[in-house]
């Protein structure tokens, strides 16, 4: 038995694989089981796993046929040993004192049955273009869970109580796509939902990684989950408005908004590069040549901005 269980469904993430896994094997926490889910993956996603189970003995792999990320969830939970669930998608990176982090604030705070954290988010290739910084305190994620903010507590950076989350039932696997919002409400009863606000995660996000017909569903099961706990509370859910998450914009509309927050979070290359996609993407569009104006300007205000080497910097005067 091992102190906490980490749960990662794996569909056809060969590409971020060995990367994700690898930042479990390099956590400072080193009392954990890693159970990898093969949700019926036709790329080398399994072939990967097995060796990583070959490697380490901490690191469990079940494939099974695809049913989506709650079955393969359910399938991890029910052969998790650890007290404590924490969650990890196959293309996110854990920092290495994420585990220590979080089981140190657990141990310290028993009211606790879910725990996230903030995250840097990150491109496909792996440059930092934003940072999300959720609320800490149970009345600030309660407040964005009633908007449909499910980045209130980011899934793939949580760590859940066993024994609330098998009270409540787990995974609804009605809510599919929507699984973690309504975990989120049905674990308010059970205890405090809190946030560490340090960056434990790198988030992957990709232009392309949601469908559109996919989000529409989300959408609807979000509604569906909105109009339950507002009838719960007593709250009229007429004029409640679900955040629009990345996933409804465009490609351009994303890289153009990437490229803006790379000003703030990332670097200037990564800002740059991401105006001149977004200027590809929709090269009629006013706003793309907008930002890639915003952005060279910032790039030149910080470059002049740079403290001069020895060697650049003239002759101190006689």
């Amino acid at each position: 038995m091992h102190s906490i269980s980490i749960l990662m469904p794996v569909y056809n993430g060969a590409r971020y694989l060995g990367e994700a896994v690898e930042s479990v094997l390099a956590q400072t926490h080193a009392d954990f089981e890693l159970i990898a889910v093969d949700d019926g993956s036709t790329d080398s996603s399994l072939e990967i796993l097995r060796r990583f189970a070959l490697r380490d003995r901490r690191i469990r792999v079940i494939s099974r046929p695809n049913t989506g990320i709650v079955g393969a969830l359910t399938d991890a939970v029910a052969l998790a040993t650890g007290p404590l669930l924490a969650r990890l998608d196959s293309d996110d990176i854990a920092a290495p004192d994420r585990l220590e982090r979080q089981v140190a604030y657990l141990e310290a705070n028993p009211d606790c049955v879910a725990l996230g954290s903030g995250a840097w988010v990150i491109d496909s290739q792996g440059a930092v273009v934003d940072l999300i910084v959720p609320p800490a305190s149970h009345a600030g994620i309660e407040a964005e869970l009633l908007k449909g903010n499910g980045a209130s507590l980011l899934h793939p950076s949580a760590v859940f109580r066993r024994d609330a989350f098998e009270r409540i039932g787990g995974y609804d696997p009605s809510f599919c796509r929507a699984e973690d919002i309504d975990l989120y409400f049905r674990l308010l009863p059970e205890g405090r939902l809190a946030n560490l606000l340090e960056p434990l995660i790198r988030y992957r996000q990709h232009t392309h990684s949601t469908n559109y017909t996919v989000r529409a569903e989300q959408k609807r099961l979000l509604r569906s989950i909105l109009y339950r706990e507002a009838g719960r509370r007593s709250l009229s859910p007429e004029g409640q408005t679900i955040s629009v998450a990345p996933a409804d914009l465009g490609v351009a509309d994303r890289h153009r908004q990437w490229a803006c927050t790379s000003c703030r979070h990332g670097t200037p290359s990564t800002a740059l590069k991401h105006a001149f996609l977004g200027l590809v993407s929709s090269p009629t569009e006013h706003r793309s040549w907008s930002v890639l104006s915003y952005v060279c300007g910032r790039a030149w205000s910080r470059a002049r901005r740079r403290p001069r080497s020895a060697a650049e910097s003239p002759s101190p005067k006689p």
